[in-house]
């Protein structure tokens, strides 16, 4: 997965984006805002969940409606690679969750079909 997906630069119009989030990593689990998904979040998170950190818009990392233990468990799967999906908001302000797993092909003539090495091997978030 591509970080240009998710980092959105100011819309020329100013009305199709939220200034608040111009400059902005708008993906549900950058919880503290500094547009690193990291061990950071996770601490954040939890300070939410003890009442010692203010809720903010991207601390729902599994956009349930709650911030509770299993949006750090999916900052976790997010930090370690191994995240199935994750919630974005795009310049239109919608919340949109990208699925992230990789299908693979079937054919009936060669048998099951690989992806390309290089999307195997591609860096995620």
């Amino acid at each position: 997965m591509c970080l240009s997906l998710v980092v959105m630069p100011a819309v020329a119009d100013g009305d199709s984006f939220s200034e608040a989030y111009k400059d902005t990593l708008t993906v549900y689990g950058n919880a503290n805002l500094d547009d690193i998904i990291d061990e950071d979040d996770v601490e954040y998170v939890q300070g939410i969940i003890d009442g010692t950190e203010e809720e903010t818009q991207f601390a729902d990392a599994d956009y349930d409606g709650q911030i509770d233990e299993s949006d750090i468990a999916q900052i976790e799967l997010i930090i370690a690679g191994e995240e199935d999906y994750l919630v974005i908001l795009d310049m239109d302000n919608r919340t949109v969750t990208v699925v992230l797993q990789i299908i693979f092909g079937l054919s009936i003539c060669s048998g099951l079909q690989e992806p390309p090495r290089e999307m195997m091997n591609e860096q995620r978030i």
